[in-house]
């Protein structure tokens, strides 16, 4: 299973991806490329900070969706802060534990 992972600081992006055991999890911190692999590379799932600086989770779900609706099905947010208004996709907590990333695993195979 491939997977991205978006969050704009580097530590927390490598330790979200390093919490997915037995996948290939790409991890980057900057919204822009990572549209730019959604739309170019295969993953199975994506999951993606809520709150970054640069572009708000909502937005890249919207541009992704905008452009490729199947991949912005695939996204998950994860966030620390509890979110302010009703999402386009789910939402996980963080820290996460290596349960929850089995639990999204599990989802996004589902999806397909």
């Amino acid at each position: 299973m491939r997977i991205l992972v978006l969050d704009d600081r580097p530590l927390v992006a490598r330790s979200l991806a390093r919490t997915f055991r037995g996948c290939d999890a790409v991890h980057v911190t900057d919204p822009a490329e990572a549209l730019i692999l959604a739309r170019s590379t295969h993953f199975d799932g994506l999951l993606v900070d809520l709150r970054m600086p640069a572009m708000h989770g909502r937005h890249f779900h919207e541009e992704l969706h905008r452009t490729d609706p199947g991949v912005a099905a695939k996204v998950v947010f994860v966030t620390a802060d509890p979110p302010d208004h009703d999402l386009p996709a789910p939402v996980v907590w963080k820290p996460m534990s290596p349960d929850q990333a089995d639990r999204l695993v599990a989802r996004w195979k589902r999806l397909g």
